[in-house]
């Protein structure tokens, strides 16, 4: 029972109440700025608990059933309990998110086919947008993605598939941006496909499901997602040279979905996401943030390494 008790106990207490404000504190403190680097304090904050609790049932778990914790009080016999029915319930619950996670995956490979048969083939405007991808292709030794060019309303660009990323493109797009326009939304997607970012969110998106318990999970990938697209925006500017000039091009592309749907616009992985987050990107741009020297590797590893010593520290505490 007491070892039940402890794998649940320092799991919710300290993947809650300690991983995660630390995460968050640590951001504020030091002022990290650098996209990259937020990313990596939240990938921290989204897989450690995960690891922790796998590791509780593997080799700390043994430590416990060898006798090396203290007899645990009527008090902790009852959160016990509670643990253990719990853990009871949360097993098949997460083979049934795993499963899921999966089906999302067909599906999102049956939502391709059917932009695939939606594609308007050769057209006028397919061949401008392939010409831009080539030349940019070219530009950065990367192979050129197929394009799809969709009807579909809420969203500008996007990259799907996992093998064979395809890169579509809602057609209003092409009509209403000039060429170098659609060269920043098509270089900010090329990125996406040259980091990975489509199966790398699929997981990171099981890992919050598995997760389902701990609503600072969602805020933790929500964040993330929020600074992968900032490091996306930070690349393109780079590369373009104009991040003022990238930021109008946001602006812009916000403006015309907004004008056609009249409402909020719903994306997922795509060029433009809410209002609030498109916000943050354009200020981002502008204000030169994402330029500012960032913190050196010794100092970021050192922190991270506080952070890890000090969840261990207590767990070990409790074990």
């Amino acid at each position: 029972m007491a070892s039940n008790f402890h794998a649940f106990f320092s799991h919710v207490l300290f993947g809650i109440t300690l991983v995660f404000p630390i995460i968050f504190l640590s951001l504020k403190a030091f002022k990290i700025k650098n996209p990259r680097q937020r990313m990596g304090f939240y990938t921290l904050g989204l897989v450690l608990p995960l690891i922790s609790l796998t590791l509780f049932y593997t080799i700390l778990t043994k430590r416990c059933e060898m006798g090396y914790i203290r007899n645990s009080n009527y008090f902790f016999d009852l959160i016990c309990k509670v643990g253990i029915n719990f853990i009871f319930f949360i097993g098949p619950i997460i083979l049934g998110l795993i499963l899921l996670a999966l089906i999302k995956g067909v599906i999102g490979g049956i939502l391709l086919y059917r932009f695939r048969l939606e594609d308007r083939g050769c057209c006028p405007e397919k061949i401008r947008v392939e010409k831009i991808i080539t030349e940019r292709c070219m530009y950065l030794n990367q192979k050129v993605p197929r394009v799809l060019l969709s009807r579909k309303d809420g969203f500008a660009a996007m990259v799907m598939g996992w093998v064979n990323p395809v890169i579509i493109i809602n057609s209003v797009m092409v009509n209403e941006l000039s060429d170098s326009e659609l060269d920043m939304m098509i270089t900010h997607e090329l990125i996406h496909i040259r980091r990975g970012d489509c199966f790398i969110g699929w997981f990171f998106h099981l890992i919050r499901d598995i997760m389902f318990f701990n609503p600072l999970s969602t805020l933790l990938l929500k964040n993330y997602l929020t600074e992968r697209e900032r490091l996306c925006d930070k690349e393109t500017a780079e590369l373009l040279g104009n991040p003022r000039a990238y930021a109008a091009t946001l602006l812009k592309v916000w403006r015309i979905l907004v004008d056609k749907e009249d409402q909020v616009v719903r994306t997922v992985v795509s060029f433009i996401g809410n209002k609030n987050e498109m916000e943050y990107r354009i200020l981002s741009l502008v204000s030169g943030e994402m330029v500012n020297p960032k913190l050196s590797f010794k100092k970021l590893m050192a922190i991270k390494i506080i952070i890890i010593t000090l969840v261990v520290t207590m767990v070990s505490l409790i074990c």
